[in-house]
């Protein structure tokens, strides 16, 4: 992901942890030949590197190449984490807990009660609902009909938690039912990523068609699992209305400690986060010249 600022971050996470001479490159691999992801892969084991972070979209496909899936990511079909041990490359997914203590941490705790509305049914969804597999009432899964096959893969993937998932097209009325009666807001999508920041699922003829008689819609919680830019055009819209919003860097943040501790055995200490979360923003900000971009006060 050419928008990513994931090396900066883990280079931070080094040298607060005070390793010397570690290097995170970013690479990236070119989607027009389908070895490449391969050879990527293998690339890992021949030069010895520690492991490797996933980005989109390649979460679900390494899955084939790689040589072991560790427990915590079988049931979710999509990996981000790849550790090198002596040569053979093990999957681990830490986008679920990730996503989960951003969700926990900058908003609430998630709760038994909890409706959920997940738009996306790809490798983020997939992370995200396994963190809240049986800790919620009901899942509701929006996915664009032309690829309604995947979501309907995803819930028979997920046929062994508790917790009901529903799958829905993607459509202007399932949106509004689904927001109406939904508690936590999820943007699993990419929809309103850099280059493209000025898009949403969710407009504003949506939230305008139930206001009229959905009482607590201010009480609704949103997360978008997308970083860049910090604040989409999703979680715009929802501050706008008075609710509550999380970006998806505290879900990178979250998921690379994870990691990294899987790399290096090495613990970031929790308060580092907020420090971790401005450099990350400065670094997007002067990058890529995002303007009328907002700290989200916390």
């Amino acid at each position: 992901m050419d928008h990513s600022v994931s090396d900066l971050m883990f280079q931070y996470f080094a040298q607060i942890t005070d390793i010397d001479n570690y290097k995170h490159l970013k690479l990236r691999v070119p989607g027009d030949n389908k070895e490449n992801l391969k050879m990527a892969l293998e690339a890992i084991s021949m030069f010895d590197f520690s492991g490797a972070n996933i980005t989109l979209p390649y979460k679900e496909q390494v899955i084939k190449y790689i040589n072991a899936i560790d427990d915590s990511a079988k049931g979710i079909g999509a990996i981000n984490t790849i550790v090198n041990k002596n040569g053979k490359l093990i999957g681990y997914n830490t986008d679920s807990c990730g996503a989960i203590k951003a969700i926990e941490e900058k908003l609430r705790p998630v709760k038994l009660s909890d409706k959920v509305m997940i738009l996306g049914a790809g490798g983020a969804a997939r992370a995200i609902i396994s963190g809240l597999a049986n800790r919620v009432k009901r899942i509701v899964v929006l996915n664009r009909n032309s690829d309604l096959n995947r979501a309907l893969k995803l819930k028979e993937d997920f046929s062994y938690i508790k917790t009901p998932i529903e799958i829905k097209e993607l459509s202007d009325l399932n949106i509004i039912y689904s927001l109406e009666s939904s508690d936590i807001i999820i943007n699993a999508t990419s929809v309103g990523m850099y280059p493209n920041g000025d898009e949403t699922i969710i407009k504003k003829l949506h939230i305008e068609s139930i206001l009229d008689h959905q009482i607590g819609f201010r009480d609704k919680i949103f997360f978008d699992a997308i970083f860049n830019p910090f604040i989409t055009p999703f979680l715009k819209l929802a501050q706008s209305y008075g609710c509550e919003v999380c970006p998806g860097i505290y879900m990178m943040i979250y998921q690379g400690l994870e990691a990294f501790y899987l790399w290096t055995n090495r613990r970031v200490p929790e308060k580092e986060i907020e420090k971790i979360y401005l450099l990350l923003h400065k670094e997007i900000e002067t990058s890529y010249k995002k303007s009328s971009q907002q700290l989200i006060k916390t």
